[in-house]
């Protein structure tokens, strides 16, 4: 008899945007710095004479702001959004 295997898959996301919401405003810099080591994303701060935003993606949600805090709400208001929008169907 064949085993089959059906490789796990876990959506990282709503799970993390569920966590940011327990934290205060440092706690969700550190989350998402951390978050973007382990899942391969970046959290840029402004780059003189090429950017004045700060830019932040991650799980491939993209997000900008002029502060740390309004990249991080502009990245969470767009993941939001996609987490309601897609159900995880492939």
């Amino acid at each position: 008899m064949n085993a089959q295997f059906w490789p796990a898959q876990f959506d990282r996301l709503p799970h993390f945007l569920l966590n940011l919401e327990c934290l205060g405003p440092a706690g969700q810099i550190e989350a998402i710095i951390n978050e973007c080591n382990e899942a391969n994303g970046y959290f840029h701060a402004p780059v003189r004479n090429r950017s004045h935003f700060w830019e932040l993606s991650l799980h491939g949600i993209y997000g900008t702001g002029a502060s740390e805090e309004q990249a991080i709400r502009n990245w969470k208001k767009a993941a939001q959004y996609h987490v309601a929008t897609n159900t995880g169907a492939a």
